[in-house]
């Protein structure tokens, strides 16, 4: 009852902030109430473009901000339709949990203003407008437009050859010893822990870090784009070779935006089932983390100890599916496969003993002195987590209360008992800790659901997906569709047209989360940096696309 009232008070309060938009943009403010039982909107703002509005531009935003309290820019996109072009920015009110998704028709000018001084979140956002789209942003300094329109072929040349050039560090006037100290060191890409994720170059001394430049696009496939040649039939295979770590929630969602589009119900057997995997999958991503982390520290032991409950996990998606990744088993209206006989009584002495064991291995690094000096280390508070966009585990760390499970609730997620852990002050403990007990609160759900498990089919045989293509409009709106994953918001802003996709944008929380490590790392020491990158929880594959 308590969870119904919160809901209620939350869709009262989401109903006064849209008037309130309707009543200051009038016709170019739409809204769209989302179904599937979600107390949440998701409105569109359509922003009319003109030419040398910067001044006016940036007030818009800053009105959204300020006025409306739209504290986090979550995503920025660009759709392209024929020869227009079409921005758009995703905004979040954590007040009230409302969604706003604004639209603005571009021009060819040479640039689009920048929002960077309103969202930190900003700049790694529009920095991949600027080298996927050839986009040009600017905030306006006449410096900064000479640094984007100047030629680039020596930089070309020397990328050829291996070689990225680092900006020059200019010593002061009268420099002291820190001073003379001070040079870059490179770690990565291929090198332990980076794995591939990112190339990073510090401008340090002896004792600490002063500035930090990022390098990504290593594992980059050019996913977005590749989908667009794709049937819609075809597109499930791809979203599950999306991310590295599980391949769960990428196929997941992707399905759901689908049902969402044909209209087409998962039957409650099914919905209890994609529960239970999701819940996995995050044990799973959780346990890699942890793992990863554990190992990078020098805690062998408790390392090795995670590697082999991580392979209890595949032993359940191999049961249930024939394969420990790339599952494929999903589908529209529900799951391809039924549970195999006696597999909900060994998946619940499965998550028991991964429980028992995380006790142990927890018990054991956290009275380590060594671990809790090494973990006492970058902290992030939460309004900088709101800035930069933070989703997941890493903005819960920093003590925000937000997780899309519990403020949009699918399935039967509004009926299980269950608690969203949070950190105080956002340190690599914290993140740490966060996540071992989000693997608690995940195997908690996982008992409830198999405790009461519907009984009933998986999936409906009856339906005929060329039959509902063919139904479908040719001009379909622009919709997003989100889900809580391992690593925190994973979202597909699309635009289907007949059998084909004419628009596809995948949110990439990893992509997000990357561009607050350079603020993360500053005065701190070079290996707590290295163990602060890992403990942000990077997906190379689905950061780079």
């Amino acid at each position: 009852m308590n969870n119904i009232n919160g809901l209620n008070t939350q869709s009262n309060q989401s109903n006064l902030l849209r008037d309130a938009l309707y009543r200051r943009f009038g016709t170019e403010f739409k809204s769209s109430h989302i179904d599937r039982g979600a107390i949440e909107w998701r409105s569109t703002l359509f922003y009319p473009w003109k030419d040398n509005l910067k001044d006016e531009f940036e007030s818009f935003f800053n009105e959204l901000k300020i006025d409306f309290n739209f504290h986090m820019l979550v995503d920025i996109s660009l759709e392209k339709k024929g020869h227009e072009k079409i921005l758009h920015y995703g905004l979040i009110n954590l007040e009230n949990y409302f969604r706003l998704l604004v639209s603005v028709k571009i021009n060819d000018g040479p640039f689009i203003p920048g929002l960077k001084h309103l969202w930190k979140s900003a700049e790694g956002l529009e920095k991949e407008l600027e080298e996927r789209h050839g986009l040009r942003v600017s905030n306006g300094s006449p410096s900064q437009q000479r640094s984007l329109l100047k030629k680039i072929k020596k930089e070309k040349s020397e990328k050829r050859e291996g070689i990225r050039k680092l900006p020059e560090y200019q010593l002061p006037i009268t420099p002291n010893q820190h001073d003379l100290q001070k040079k870059w060191y490179q770690a990565g890409p291929i090198s332990q822990p980076l794995k591939g994720r990112a190339r990073l170059d510090f401008l340090a001394d002896t004792e600490k870090v002063y500035d930090c430049q990022i390098e990504t696009g290593f594992c980059h496939r050019g996913f977005e784009k590749m989908m667009l040649n794709k049937p819609i039939s075809e597109v499930s295979f791809f979203m599950e070779r999306l991310c590295t770590r599980d391949s769960v929630f990428a196929p997941l969602i992707w399905n759901e935006a689908l049902e969402q589009r044909l209209q087409v119900s998962v039957t409650e057997k099914a919905q209890a089932i994609r529960m239970v995997w999701m819940e996995m999958a995050r044990i799973e991503g959780h346990l890699s983390y942890l793992q990863e982390l554990t190992g990078e520290l020098g805690f062998l032991i408790e390392s090795s100890a995670l590697t082999e409950l991580i392979e209890q996990v595949y032993h359940l998606y191999n049961l249930h599916s024939g394969k420990n990744q790339n599952f494929s088993i999903f589908t529209v209206g529900g799951m391809k496969k039924d549970l195999p006989m006696g597999w909900a009584t060994e998946c619940l002495e499965v998550v028991k003993y991964i429980y028992k064991e995380l006790e142990s291995i927890q018990s054991k690094v956290i009275r380590n002195k060594s671990w809790m000096i090494l973990t006492a280390a970058n902290p992030m508070s939460a309004t900088s987590a709101l800035e930069f966009g933070l989703t997941g585990p890493n903005l819960r760390a920093c003590g925000v209360n937000y997780d899309l499970r519990k403020r949009r609730p699918r399935y039967y997620y509004s009926d299980v008992d269950f608690q969203v852990p949070l950190g105080i002050d956002g340190t690599t403990y914290d993140r740490f800790l966060v996540r071992v007990e989000e693997i608690k609160q995940s195997i908690k759900i996982i008992n409830q659901v198999l405790d009461h498990l519907p009984a009933g089919k998986v999936n409906d045989p009856d339906i005929d997906m060329e039959e509902l293509f063919k139904k479908a409009s040719d001009t379909e709106p622009l919709t997003y569709n989100m889900i809580e994953s391992t690593e925190g918001e994973l979202g597909i802003l699309m635009r289907t047209k007949g059998k084909g996709l004419s628009h596809f944008h995948i949110r990439s929380p990893s992509y997000v989360h990357l561009h607050c490590f350079s603020n993360l790392v500053k005065g701190d020491s070079v290996a707590n940096a290295l163990s602060a990158f890992l403990s942000l929880g990077i997906d190379a594959w689905e950061m780079d696309r």
